[in-house]
Order: structure tokens, then sequence, then C-alpha cells
């Protein structure tokens, strides 16, 4: 049943304009349901490294080998990215988290 659902929103997407357009070229499409990794990449000429992303959250710039940040551990918690705190040498980097 859930195939079956599955393969007409599959139809559904698919369908439409794309006869009427045959020859114009398809832009890729992305559905990302939670966190995604998007790699390094330039803008320009700044270096934007690689972050974990998300629709509603955001980015956290935790390494590619942590994984993506944990699950959100409230309903009404929300997401503070990673940042710099302190001055001088007490400065230090304190990484994304969920907070109520």
């Amino acid at each position: 049943m859930r195939f079956a659902m599955l393969l007409g929103v599959i139809g559904l997407l698919t369908s439409g304009c794309a006869h009427a357009h045959a020859h114009s070229p398809k832009p890729p499409v992305s559905i990302t349901i939670g966190w995604a990794w998007v790699g390094g990449h330039w803008v320009g000429d700044h270096w934007i490294r690689g972050h974990w992303a998300h629709p509603q959250h955001g980015k956290s710039f935790r390494h590619y080998r942590a994984g993506p940040p944990p699950v959100r551990t409230h309903p009404h918690a929300r997401w503070i990215p990673g940042h710099w705190s302190g001055n001088g040498h007490h400065r230090h980097w304190i990484p994304g988290h969920w907070k109520r």
C-alpha cells in the first residue's frame, strides 16, 4: 500500500509540464527531511567550510565525522549554533546544542 502511494506521489511530481518543455534543462530536486552534510565550497573568493544543514534549524558546524547534531531533547527546545566564548587565553569553542 505504501509503495503504491509512493509511486503515485512520484508520478504526480514527474508529470505536468514535462512534455510541454521537453528541451528545457531540468533543475536538480533534493528533499531534506533531517540534517544533511554540505561540503566545503568557494563563494567568490571566500571559502565556506563544510557544515550540517537543516531546513528548520539552520547550520551546525560540527565535524563530518562527529555526525549530525543530536535529536531534539524537548519539543520547545531550539538549536543554538556553536560559537567562541571568552577572551584571551580563556577563549574556547562551545559546540552547538539544544536549549529549552
